[in-house]
């Protein structure tokens, strides 16, 4: 049995202390927030008794490694799961729906594709042509925009308004001018393309902590252990080897294999200075994701979620709906995402609410009497990193220069966003290339 350290225990973190733990090595796994999860996280919000995520997260289908994570952990059953996708878009023009339910398999997605409510036939077509295209194997490019790409494949702008777009914020959270079409490719061909299984959305109904909860049961089962609100302060590289870490409380772990799971701006402050993966991080740039939750004294929403369209607000989620709670002390409860939210940073959380309230009563025709009871904002300015054309191409595996040393986050060459599901493929290949290191 070897030992292998790692550092963050978000979901990449997670995934590959499963991984190692299932092969019999020993983990230690430190994290130096006094929770897990990393940049998925929950907290309580006092006034109204209610546990809220740091934003709210959708999964799908085709997250195959997250989802056996919470198998693993014995959560899986606290996922709603769509029977078959299908999203409801609110437009200034009325409602569309995106209905799979009617055939099977893929088959159900070009047919609720062609079957969506104020798109030219046109466009219909060509969004059918570009899905063949891809299950017959067609690529994405690194060098070509998502905006770009679409256009180059016919993609009418009716479509691209209702459809491309909102799903290009949703799953890589950057303007389609900005977003390298691979990305959008390879989300395509792993879920919305693949087949109905894949495509569902899920939920959890749970707050986050609770979905991660057992994994420290899991890891003192598999003789490792979780130790929380311990940061550490350098990796010990000793002839390019690295043979352990030292704590901020000078500490020392001696280790067999460390792997490094944490954010870009962390990471670079733990790599020696000429590192090549110190020096990507050290450009990379931030995508914004803003939550704001409302919460009111009736229940004024009759669906589970819905998409809009043609506003700042971009999903918005009925909490009482989706997430179990026993006796809330206010009946209505929503959260809404605002995505590659850089336009609303400069202003004030009650400035941001307010927006977002009076796009949603426009949006739902709400009356002048209706009003929230108390809302909270939440603003995460470092939610994923920023892909472009450009440092999409640059983005590093998870093995590095320095024996013995691995990385893993949603921010390495997954070739998916910056997603959980990524994240948690990324702590699975650290783990696969520490085993093999160690063999």
């Amino acid at each position: 049995m070897k030992k292998v350290i790692i550092i963050g225990a978000g979901v990449a973190g997670i995934s590959a202390a499963i991984e190692i733990c299932q092969s019999g090595h020993e983990v230690e796994l430190l994290e130096q927030k006094a929770q897990i999860g990393g940049r998925i996280y929950s907290l309580e919000d006092k006034a109204s008794g209610d546990l809220i995520d740091n934003g709210q997260h959708l999964l799908t289908g085709a997250y195959l490694r997250f989802l056996k994570i919470l198998e693993i952990l014995g959560t899986d059953d606290k996922i709603k799961k769509q029977k078959s996708l299908a999203i409801d878009f609110y437009t200034k023009n009325g409602i569309t729906s995106l209905d799979t339910s009617k055939l099977p398999g893929s088959l159900g997605m070009l047919y609720g594709l062609l079957a969506l409510k104020n798109i030219k036939f046109s466009s219909k077509l060509a969004a059918i042509s570009l899905a063949v295209k891809l299950k017959a194997g067609g690529e994405g490019n690194a060098d070509e925009d998502c905006y770009t790409f679409l256009k180059r494949h016919n993609q009418g702008d009716d479509l691209i308004t209702l459809f491309w777009e909102p799903l290009i914020l949703a799953t890589i959270n950057a303007e389609m001018k900005i977003a390298p079409s691979i990305l959008l490719v390879n989300v395509l061909k792993k879920a919305f393309f693949a087949d109905r299984k894949s495509a569902v959305l899920m939920f959890p109904t749970k707050d986050l902590n609770h979905l991660l909860e057992p994994l420290g049961e899991f890891l003192a089962m598999h003789n490792s252990k979780l130790r929380l609100s311990a940061k550490v302060e350098k990796l010990n590289i000793v002839d390019n080897v690295c043979t352990g870490i030292t704590l901020s409380n000078g500490e020392i772990i001696e280790a067999d294999a460390v792997i490094i799971a944490v954010p870009p701006y962390s990471l670079q402050k733990l790599l020696p200075a000429n590192s090549p993966i110190a020096e990507f991080t050290s450009k990379m740039n931030y995508s914004p994701i803003i939550s704001v939750y409302f919460w009111f004294e009736q229940d004024l929403f009759d669906f589970d979620f819905a998409g809009i369209v043609g506003y700042h607000s971009q999903w918005v989620f009925n909490r009482r709906r989706l997430i179990d709670v026993d006796s809330p002390k206010y009946v209505g409860h929503i959260t809404v995402t605002v995505s590659a939210a850089e336009s609303l940073m400069k202003m004030s959380l009650d400035e941001i609410a307010e927006l977002v309230f009076e796009e949603i009563r426009e949006i739902f025709k709400l009356g002048k009497e209706i009003r929230y009871i108390r809302h909270k904002v939440i603003i995460e300015k470092f939610a994923t990193p920023l892909f472009t054309c450009e440092n999409e191409k640059q983005r590093p595996s998870e093995s590095t220069d320095i024996e013995r040393l691995f990385i893993a986050g949603d921010w390495c060459n997954t070739g998916l966003p910056a997603t959980i599901e990524g994240a948690a493929i990324s702590g699975l290949n650290a783990a696969k290339l520490t085993k093999k290191a160690l063999d």
